[in-house]
């Protein structure tokens, strides 16, 4: 029988930050596997805190019990893993344009825009879920500004919300300099009563003293009502 090793690696490197073995992949010996067999086979993988951001590549290695590699090997006849996938764990600030899930060009007030997002297109009623919003500061704002993040129902029902300063409280606008990107990650936990349909995750500043928020307007300039951006249709499954 065969053993199956799954790795991430930090690309620049070569530093190993995760390893997971598994004797059993799919939950039976390889050897028992038949011909035509489809087995499916999921893994959990979680980036150590300490882990330093930039690229990271994820690969699979199958090896015989006693170590030596089986299956796949690099074309230049070195190692035993065959790459998957690459993953970017991006900085929380940069000068660099961001590469987000669902590209955005929304202002907000004269100083910050809204240039992406990340996060799931379906969540399940009691799932907590995680989103991302890149902004930019095309200038440097003068006040501290909060971020109000809400998942509201079609019919107006506030399901899921989050409010904090931006990059959990760690960097406020007011120290933001012009041209930055900032990844701002957010954490929400969906109603477990919420009924199932489509909803609206919407995303927002607003001065911490005022309350008041700042206006929004689409790349043709035109002001958005409720002083939001609607982001994305979000399926309650």
């Amino acid at each position: 029988p065969l053993d199956l090793t799954l790795r991430l690696v930090e690309v620049e490197n070569d530093r190993v930050w995760v390893r997971m073995d598994n004797a059993l992949p799919g939950g039976l010996p390889m050897d028992l596997w038949g011909a035509e067999d489809e087995v499916a086979d999921r893994y959990t993988l979680v980036l150590p805190e300490e882990a330093l951001q930039g690229r990271y590549r994820v690969e699979i290695a199958l090896h015989h019990s006693n170590g030596s590699p089986a299956l796949f090997r690099a074309e230049d006849g070195q190692g035993d893993a065959l790459a998957l996938t690459d993953l970017l764990y991006p900085p929380v600030v940069s000068t660099l344009p961001p590469e987000p899930d669902v590209p955005l060009e929304m202002s907000l007030g004269d100083a910050i825009a809204l240039v992406g997002y990340d996060g799931p297109a379906r969540v399940a009623p009691g799932e907590t879920f995680h989103v991302a919003f890149y902004w930019k500061a095309a200038a440097q704002p003068q006040v501290d500004y909060k971020v109000f993040v809400h998942l509201v129902g079609d019919d107006g029902t506030l399901l899921a919300q989050s409010d904090s300063q931006p990059a959990n409280w760690s960097y406020p606008t007011s120290r933001w300099q012009a041209g930055e990107y900032v990844r701002d990650e957010h954490t929400l936990t969906l109603d477990p009563t919420a009924p199932r349909g489509d909803a609206w995750l919407s995303v927002g500043l607003y001065d911490l003293d005022t309350g008041e928020r700042l206006v929004v307007r689409d790349e043709a300039g035109n002001a958005l009502a409720e002083r939001r951006v609607l982001v994305q249709r979000v399926q309650v499954r």
